[in-house]
């Protein structure tokens, strides 16, 4: 469970709000609820805020809520895009996209030495 998903189930529990009861008042599914708590589902900063004017959460539980949401991106939820100019062939569109796909395989090794050849990179 994620740092979000633990505070807003803390604060639920503690209220004896049910999940399915909370998920209709904010506007969304028990099953999209219930995955942002665990961290399969991204969390939207409107639904945060809708659940803490639900939870009726004070000024500083309010901000530490949304700080929990900030940290508490799924893993395979974040993404970083590769733009390429329209120049590009596409033999440099499948490297990017390769690069991209499995840049979660390499080694440390490999990635000390790849950022050492981007801090070499002119981009002025």
């Amino acid at each position: 469970m994620n740092p979000f998903g633990k505070m807003l189930r803390q604060e639920r529990k503690e209220k004896g709000i049910t999940l399915a009861k909370m998920a209709e008042a904010i506007g969304v599914s028990s099953p999209y609820l219930s995955q942002m708590e665990t961290g399969g589902k991204s969390i939207k900063s409107n639904v945060v805020e809708k659940a803490i004017d639900f939870l009726e959460l004070s000024a500083s539980e309010a901000e530490r809520l949304r700080r929990a949401a900030a940290r508490s991106t799924p893993k395979h939820v974040s993404t970083v895009g590769i733009r390429l100019p329209e120049s590009a062939t596409n033999s440099d569109r499948e490297l990017a996209s390769r690069f991209a796909m499995n840049f979660h395989r390499w080694k440390p090794e490999k990635k000390a030495r790849l950022k050492e050849m981007l801090e070499d990179v002119d981009i002025g």
